[in-house]
Formats: C-alpha cells, structure tokens, sequence
C-alpha cells in the first residue's frame, strides 16, 4: 500500500558480539520522526518511509552509529549494529548518573513507572538513576518503604533505581507556572540520600529552603542545586527559579554540595558556571554537577546532561554522596574527560607551597559521529590560564601530560568542548553549539588555610569525619 510505513527489525551488539542496550533515533532531516529505547538488543518498530536516517547509542562510553535509510513503504528490512566502546568509565571506576529526573512532570504525561525508568537508563548508559516526584500517575506521596519497593523491583543488574525528591522548592506564592502573575522562588534543589518524606508533601515543597537541608543532612544525605539560574516568561509575567536564598544556606543554613552546571539552554551554562566558580574562589568545596531535569515519557531520554563520580569498588548512593562531598566528579553533556595530578582525582588537595606536581588530561570528544574536539582548557581560579586549540585536528580522544604549582590557594579545573552534531539541538540554536564536559578541581592550600565555616543545627554531617577533604559545620542555626 503506497505510503504505508515501512518496518525496520534492530539488533544491537556490543563487545564479543553480546546483545547491548541501545537508543535508537529515526530522523527526516533535523527533524526526529521516532526513538525507542530498548535494554534487550533488539527490536522491531514501524518508520516513516520518508525518513532518512537511523542514529544507534549507548550512552557516551560508546561511539553512536548513524545509517541511512531509504526505505519503502510496506518494506521490512532488518539491520544488525555493533557498538565499540570508547572508553570505560565504570572500569576506571567512574559510574555515571541522572538525579534530576520526574516519573511525570505534569498529570497530562503519559504514565511511566520505575521499570520504564530502568529500561531509559540502560539504553542512555547510565549506571544509575534517581526518580523524582511524581512517581506514579495520581501524583499521590507514597511512604519511603513503598518508593523503596519500586525501586529495587526495578533495578537490575546493569541499572541501580533510586528514588529522591525535587525539593527543597519554595515558592513565594501558589507554584501556578505563572499563569496568575509573576512567580519567584527560593531556588530548587535535589536531593541524594534522601530515605524519609514522611514529613509530608507541604514541608518538602515549602520555603525558606535551609529546613529541608537540615532535614535531608539529618538523614545522611546531600543536596545538589538544579538549575540556578533559570527564569522564563509565562503570558508576560516573570517567573523565577534563580536561587536566590543560596547564599544564606551558604553563610547560616546548609551549603548544597553541588551545582548543576548543565541543566539549563546553551544560553546558561556559562552563567551556572560562573556561580559555582564564585563559590570556589570563596573557598567553599562544592561540586560541579549535571542533570536534565526531564520526565520518563519524555523525548530526552534520562542523562541528556549527566555526572559522573568516582567511587572505589561496589557501587552505592552512599559511595555517590562521598564523592560529591569531595569533589570527584566530572559533569558532562557528552565529552569525558579524565584530570589527575599525582595520579589523584579531582577533589584532591595539594599545600600550596611551590612544589612541581605531574598533572595529565585525558579528553573524548562526544559519542555522535562528528563530534569531534574543539578545544581542551585548564581553568585557574575562574581564568583559563592554559589551552589547547583542537579544531583543525578532527580529534576523537586527545592526552597531553604538564606540571603545576602554586603559592597561593588555587584551584585547577579542565573544560572540553566537542562539536555538537546533535541535530535538534543545532536547529534549534545554530552551527555554532558545542558539546561540554567539566573535570572538577583540584586545591592548592596554603599552611593554615580553613575553608569557610557555616552552621549547622543538629550536629556534624556525614561529610565531616572527612574534616580534611572537606569544610566543618558547627554551632547552631536558628529557626
């Protein structure tokens, strides 16, 4: 039948032939006509004859395939893909997460459960994922044993499930999006380690931000946050997410223990970035972070933009939180990027007293055909001191090895930029994109140097019986 679609039966391998989770993109030009995201290896879905080409992943460990098509209506053509892994981050003990993403955004969503969630991130490549709120269809606040539950039905031996909470997330007013008037709010968070919520929806959605912190330390856990910058307009009226109380929990409340530097438009990386460099030339440690902020029903996938930390041996969230309290993370919307002084990670600390120490970058550029590196930058307390300019030289993986020192207190990070060749994201803002992934510092510290001091109403957090790679928080705080 003329124009019928046409049927196109996948099977996807990976090392030594064995079947691989994958996604799989069907595009007509820039524009994405269908995806599937598959954790068995192979599948067989309709396509629209008239589209034109097939792009075939594995997170960003693997190098994507992109066929052409051509097919014919009512035609049915079977294609086999082998993956060939790039690099091994789980092997150089770096796992890979996504800790911003809803079950639904909205009661309008189409349903998806946690095992909807587990099959997105072994197809995107994620070793873990956090589920946020809304976690099933009547947005209902299920107790922290059923949300335990699900997540361990839905886990499975390639993906951890967890679930956490979008929170703290105060608003100054009824949370409409808007729609009634301008909307401003104390900033958003996530939260890691989060085990309790039975203090009920209203305590975890209500501001000032610092009580919930509390809260989620008390319960061993840290809070990342998410898009610090963000702001849109709804009908005309302004609608804040900036993270306006940030700098209080900072000083008096409780410090986040990351910033999501990707979350957000290309238009506000930089801005993101330049928040958490400020922190740092404060002398707090916080962390680099990168989450999408999406839903499981959604186009995106999970880990459009995602962190990786390093953890020594057995994974757990645990071991996640220990390196986002230390600094050893690398944030990501595609390159990877591994940055070592002495054979220490990122996170280490070094006196700052003028000795030589050997520092190595290892760079890829990002998994999409094309995607080559651009340019490879270390940046010292907020300047590039030193780059590397890549774009002549159509490089997929880059190393360079040099010595660094310092007197004074510093801190040392790498950024890599790769062309970004994914389509809707060049149709949408230009040629001229590229693709970003961030290796946290590194800290130079002079004799008697303290990082700053904040206060903390019940007592240590789990991060301080690591006083040394870490700030203290002591006292107490009111309200």
């Amino acid at each position: 039948m003329p124009g019928s679609p046409a049927t196109l039966h996948l099977t996807v391998t990976g090392a030594k032939g064995r079947p691989l989770a994958f996604r799989a993109e069907v595009f007509r030009g820039s524009e994405r006509v269908a995806a599937i995201w598959n954790d068995t290896g192979s599948q067989q879905f309709a396509v629209t004859p008239d589209a034109d080409a097939l792009i075939v992943r594995h997170g960003f460990d693997y190098d994507a395939v992109e066929l052409r098509l051509g097919l014919s209506p009512g035609e049915t053509r079977e294609r086999k893909v082998s993956l060939r892994r790039r690099f091994d981050a789980k092997a150089l003990g770096w796992y890979c997460g996504e800790s911003h993403m809803h079950g639904m955004h909205s009661k309008s969503d189409t349903p998806a459960s946690f095992a909807d969630g587990a099959r997105l991130a072994a197809a995107d490549g994620l070793d873990y994922l956090q589920i946020g709120f809304a976690w099933e269809p009547s947005f209902s606040w299920p107790t922290g044993e059923h949300l335990n539950a699900w997540a361990a039905e839905a886990s499975t031996s390639e993906v951890t499930i967890l679930w956490n909470c979008e929170t703290p997330k105060g608003y100054m007013g009824e949370d409409d999006g808007g729609e009634k008037g301008n909307l401003h709010c104390y900033g958003h968070g996530l939260s890691y380690g989060l085990k309790d919520i039975s203090k009920g929806q209203e305590f975890f959605f209500t501001g000032p931000n610092f009580k919930v912190m509390q809260e989620i330390r008390r319960q061993g856990g840290v809070t990342v946050c998410a898009h610090p910058l963000r702001f849109w307009f709804n009908k005309g009226n302004f609608v804040s997410n900036w993270a306006s109380e940030l700098p209080f929990d900072f000083v008096a409340g409780v410090p986040y223990a990351g910033v999501d530097i990707f979350n957000d438009s290309p238009l506000l990386f930089f801005q993101s970035e330049h928040l958490w460099w400020n922190l740092l030339n404060l002398g707090y440690r916080v962390s680099g972070t990168a989450n999408s902020d999406g839903n499981l029903n959604g186009w995106q996938g999970v880990g459009r933009f995602r962190t990786y930390t390093k953890i020594h041996g057995p994974f757990s969230i645990e071991k996640v939180i220990e390196a986002l309290e230390n600094g050893a993370c690398v944030a990501s919307s595609g390159p990877f990027v591994l940055f070592e002084v002495d054979g220490r990670d990122p996170g280490a600390e070094f006196p700052a007293d003028g000795k030589s120490h050997e520092a190595t970058i290892r760079a890829w550029g990002g998994p999409l055909p094309g995607e080559s590196l651009v340019s490879v930058q270390l940046v010292r307390n907020g300047e590039i001191v030193r780059a590397w300019d890549l774009h002549d030289q159509n490089e997929r993986q880059w190393a360079t090895s040099m010595t660094l020192s310092d007197r004074e207190y510093a801190w040392y990070a790498v950024r890599v930029a790769a062309r970004s060749k994914n389509r809707e994201s060049v149709a949408h803002w230009g040629t001229n994109l590229y693709e970003v992934a961030v290796a946290n510092p590194v800290y130079f510290l002079p004799a008697g140097f303290e990082r700053p001091r904040g206060l903390w109403r019940h007592g240590e957090p789990p991060g301080a019986r690591r006083s040394r790679e870490g700030p203290r928080w002591h006292g107490h705080c009111c309200g």
